[in-house]
């Protein structure tokens, strides 16, 4: 079966990775049979995966180099990791496999993935970088991107950093023992093996207020990793409306951590378009009950359209403590050209009110998945960043064999917004992934699984 399948695979490409489920807990013996047959059909590439985060560094690291010295072919092939971090260890285990000949690493940023995840990318990276001579391999990553990549990949995932996580975590190069503040103050290598500046987190004394003008925040944007192509001129120009509105309302500077958050706002607003313009989300106001935002006069002529179906016009909310928390929202549509008003109660608060009252107004039926909200710096007046995740609650019958969803691919869709309202952040980040919804429903011309397959 290895060599039908292979053979096949060969006849379409010339590069093919071979992938035996679970090596990990295999026996080793039959393991290096199956993978010289991989080999002699064409195999190019020969991934071991730890499926289930089973093995011990210790394990693993012997047993690249078991199958290195006892599968036939070893040497025409590249050796590739693929480990999971179930007991923590997906990092070390993948440097053992380097250390033992393995010159491929499969990752993730973040490492986000099945269960615990994968092994991150920034980890690997940066004890190759950090250890030149303890691996016998080099990289060629900028790492200077790696804190705005994690940033990216956090915000379009939905899958929040720990605050702890290294390289990439917000507390990752923060000192707080007395001991060791003083010792960074004296001399920065005492308690820091790694540069902040090297990953991308930045120390720079460029501050920015509502007096800053475009080429400071782009200068500064350029600093957080976000220059060249990672922003169109449009969504620069949306990113300074943004940053003019939050300067305006915020006593304190705006932070690197605020400017993050307005980036990744921005990208999420400009992403699942369904490809007719409308108009551009609120602007920023400050909390209230009941809470108004209006859409601002210039807006137009300040930010490019985003093609967006539904865009937030209006909305007011009621609520308090013995009261019924009510919700009115204006929506436009840009599909209908109009402007649509609705109105709702809930018993579970003002977020439960929006997003029962932007379901009315858009006839879908949607599944709160995730929501997750948080303060992009310290103060009262901190911008707030909220990111949801959301799935239709309409899915295929039971009996539609070959769907998507009977193997449980149910797609999900995430949004995110900034505001220094919460309340309209919330709203936005909704509005956000429910544009990206009806994008995708429209757009999905993808083939059932039963139409995809392949007979040999």
């Amino acid at each position: 079966r290895i060599r039908e399948m292979v053979g096949l695979a060969k006849s379409l490409c010339a590069d093919i990775e071979f992938s035996p489920e679970d090596a990990g807990r295999s026996d080793r013996e039959f393991l290096a049979e199956a993978l010289s047959v991989a080999v002699a059909a064409g195999a190019t590439t020969l991934n071991i995966p730890d499926t289930v985060g089973y093995n011990t560094p210790l394990e693993y690291g012997s047993l690249i180099k078991y199958l290195r010295e006892h599968t036939p072919g070893a040497d025409q092939v590249v050796w590739s990791t693929h480990c999971h971090n179930d007991l923590g260890l997906a990092t070390a285990n993948s440097l053992a496999g380097v250390s033992n000949g393995a010159r491929q690493v499969e990752v993730a940023v973040n490492g986000i993935g099945e269960r615990a995840g994968n092994t991150a990318l920034e980890e690997i990276v940066m004890n190759v970088h950090t250890h030149p001579h303890a691996y016998p391999v080099h990289h060629t990553i900028n790492t200077r991107l790696l804190f705005s990549t994690s940033r990216m990949v956090e915000d379009l995932s939905g899958m929040t950093v720990q605050a702890n996580k290294a390289i990439v975590g917000r507390n990752a190069f923060l000192h707080e023992s007395g001991i060791h503040q003083d010792g960074v103050l004296k001399n920065k290598q005492t308690y820091e093996i790694i540069r902040p500046e090297d990953v991308g987190v930045t120390t720079g004394n460029l501050a920015l207020g509502k007096h800053s003008g475009r080429h400071a925040i782009k200068t500064k944007l350029e600093e957080l990793g976000y220059g060249g192509s990672a922003l169109s001129d449009a969504q620069f120009q949306q990113a300074f409306v943004k940053f003019k509105d939050l300067a305006d309302s915020k006593k304190a500077g705006v932070t690197d951590g605020d400017m993050h958050a307005l980036v990744a706002d921005v990208r999420s607003s400009t992403l699942g378009g369904s490809g007719t313009s409308a108009t551009p989300e609120a602007s920023a106001a400050p909390v209230t009950s009941p809470t108004s935002t209006e859409l601002p006069e210039d807006a137009h002529d300040l930010v490019d359209p985003v093609t967006q179906r539904f865009a937030l016009r209006h909305m007011q909310v009621f609520t308090g403590v013995g009261i019924t928390p009510t919700a009115t929202v204006t929506l436009h549509d840009a599909q209908r050209g109009e402007d649509l008003t609705d109105a709702a109660l809930a018993k579970n608060g003002p977020i439960e009110a929006i997003y029962s009252v932007i379901q009315r107004i858009t006839g879908l039926d949607i599944d709160l998945l995730n929501f997750n909200v948080s303060a992009t710096s310290e103060g009262q007046d901190t911008l707030g960043k909220v990111a949801v995740r959301i799935a239709s609650r309409t899915s295929s019958p039971p009996d539609a064999e070959g769907s998507l969803a009977s193997y449980g691919a149910q797609p999900k869709f995430t949004g995110l917004a900034t505001n220094v309202d919460i309340i309209t952040a919330s709203a936005n980040a909704y509005i956000s992934a429910l544009n990206r919804m009806v994008s995708h429903d429209s757009a999905d011309t993808r083939a059932s699984h039963k139409d995809r397959s392949v007979n040999i």
